[in-house]
């Protein structure tokens, strides 16, 4: 038998939101692709920044890995098929900062909790100030 997943809805205290990009192909006389992104859900979601290799669940997870988000279980966010295209957006005061999801996993398939493996993107929106 599992071990029981809990979530405390204390831990569950940034409000994320979960997008599909499409890209765009150029235009006349542009030579790069336009990304645009269509937000699928905006869950409340625990934040842990890894740094270096860790494990999760006894399996390795990749390098690259800069940070996990966890949620509550949706069967809608776990079903998205996204072939690299999936990303993740989080504020933080008149900065978005994106992070390109790696993997889902149901953790213990339980359908309690997801968790969504990600790299951060490097880049960030800012927004200008009204003065």
């Amino acid at each position: 038998m599992g071990v029981c997943v809990k979530i405390c809805a204390g831990d569950l205290n940034k409000q994320i939101s979960v997008l599909r990009r499409t890209l765009q192909p150029p235009r006349m006389g542009l030579s790069a692709s336009e990304s645009t992104f269509e937000t699928i859900e905006t869950p409340w979601s625990k934040i842990v920044t890894v740094r270096g290799s860790r494990r999760y669940n006894g399996v390795n997870i990749d390098k690259s890995t800069t940070h996990l988000f966890e949620c509550r279980y949706q069967p809608e966010l776990m079903m998205l098929d996204g072939d690299g295209e999936i990303f993740i957006s989080l504020e933080n005061v008149n900065i978005t900062n994106y992070y390109k999801v790696l993997e889902i996993t149901n953790v213990d398939e339980q359908n309690v909790k997801l968790i969504f493996q990600c790299t951060n993107r490097g880049d960030s929106e800012k927004e200008g100030s009204n003065a």
